[in-house]
């Protein structure tokens, strides 16, 4: 079944953006592999972020420090009368490794990599995660290839621009790089469908035109979320009490 709101589905960003993001894009391959072969290939690349930062933000539960009371008792090895100092017990900060989906489409006849597709995940808008994805940006946009990018969180920190982005909720960047460092950005809002854009390709091939609203429908029906997500907890990040008073139209509908 289709999900309850006309564009993208705020309850996804809170619980199940992990599973949502692999299967967009499992779905976005799909669509473009029918569009552009066998001029193109599209294939699926897998980059590592790794931080040491407590990212509970992003939903990784990195477990809290705990301290506890360290109770006198008999350790193996020791002699009965020897008592242990007062300790306590901490969690030491084991180094996260986070698994990033992205697309690649390459020219068929020289395996020239001519455009990437990259759909912001949350550990891409805040700490380490942020600046590591902001260094594999800037080599994209320093190179002879295309660059599109879908944020489609409303949290965390907007993709650096010069001078300001359109007000708005959620954001596609198409960056041709014949056109670098401009790029053409599709802002839209929680009420509004997805847009539909156009994906760079060698310059003399026409662009491939995605409809989002189709990619983000399909997705959301292929993984069942109409029934798996769980629609009785609160919208993170929150929303303005119109905006709440919206979505507890939809979500729970009177009769």
């Amino acid at each position: 079944m289709p999900s309850r709101f006309p564009g993208m589905d705020p309850f996804l960003e809170r619980e199940d953006w992990k599973d949502f993001h692999a299967e967009l894009i499992a779905v976005l391959r799909e669509m473009l592999v029918q569009k552009l072969r066998p001029r193109y290939i599209v294939k699926t690349e897998e980059t590592i972020y790794v931080s040491n930062e407590d990212e509970r933000v992003l939903g990784l539960r990195v477990p809290d420090v705990s301290v506890s009371r360290h109770e006198e008792r008999r350790e193996a090895g020791t002699l009965a009368t020897a008592t242990l100092s007062p300790s306590v017990t901490v969690t030491l900060p084991v180094p996260q490794s986070v698994r990033q989906l992205s697309l690649s489409i390459l020219r068929s006849d020289d395996r020239e990599l001519v455009t990437v597709l990259e759909v912001l995940s949350p550990w891409n808008k805040i700490g380490k995660g942020r600046i590591q994805y902001l260094e594999k940006r800037n080599e994209i946009l320093a190179s002879p290839v295309n660059l599109v990018e879908l944020d489609l969180l409303r949290g965390g920190e907007r993709l650096p621009v010069r001078g300001r982005l359109p007000n708005a909720d959620y954001y596609a960047f198409v960056c041709r790089f014949q056109r670098h460092p401009t790029a053409q950005v599709f802002p839209w809002n929680l009420r509004q469908p997805l847009p539909t854009i156009s994906i760079p390709l060698s310059p003399d091939d026409d662009e491939c035109i995605l409809n989002l609203q189709d990619l983000f429908t399909t997705t959301f029906d292929r993984a069942g979320y109409d029934y798996s997500l769980n629609y009785s907890g609160e919208v993170i990040p929150t929303l303005s009490e119109s905006e709440l008073a919206w979505v507890d139209e939809l979500v729970n509908p009177r009769p």
